[in-house]
């Protein structure tokens, strides 16, 4: 009985935690420092349908962080809800790919928000068209 117990707090806690970590695959962190982006965006591999990925971005500084232009690869497309993000505040940006645009079968693209930071956030997208 107390093994039975064991497994299935340790099958929950491995559920929840593996749960908590794909939520952080789609979050962009401002913070004081850095700027913490997901290591790569993976569309996968695309039928003849675009496809959009949700994310969030989160400005944890005390101050306004303002996107003030956006650079995209041709192929995708970026929209985002509010370009002006107030100190603790989070917006959702949707980041989608048109197959029919790409050009190779592998498409490896950064796209870049440039911001009022001295840095740009830099995110990293793949998708593959399928033959």
């Amino acid at each position: 009985m107390k093994i039975c117990k064991s497994i299935l707090i340790l099958l929950l806690f491995i559920s929840l935690s593996s749960s908590a970590s794909s939520q952080n695959d789609n979050l962009i962190r401002i913070t004081n420092t850095q700027i913490i982006t997901p290591e790569l965006i993976d569309f996968g591999t695309l039928t003849a349908q675009e496809k959009y990925i949700k994310l969030i971005i989160k400005n944890d500084r005390p101050n306004t962080v303002d996107i003030c232009n956006i650079n995209t690869p041709q192929g995708f497309l970026v929209s985002i809800n509010n370009t002006h993000l107030k100190p603790k505040s989070q917006t959702q940006i949707f980041i989608g790919v048109d197959p029919k645009l790409l050009t190779d079968t592998l498409v490896k693209e950064k796209i870049i928000l440039e911001t009022n930071l001295i840095l740009p956030i830099v995110i990293n997208v793949q998708a593959r068209k399928q033959k």
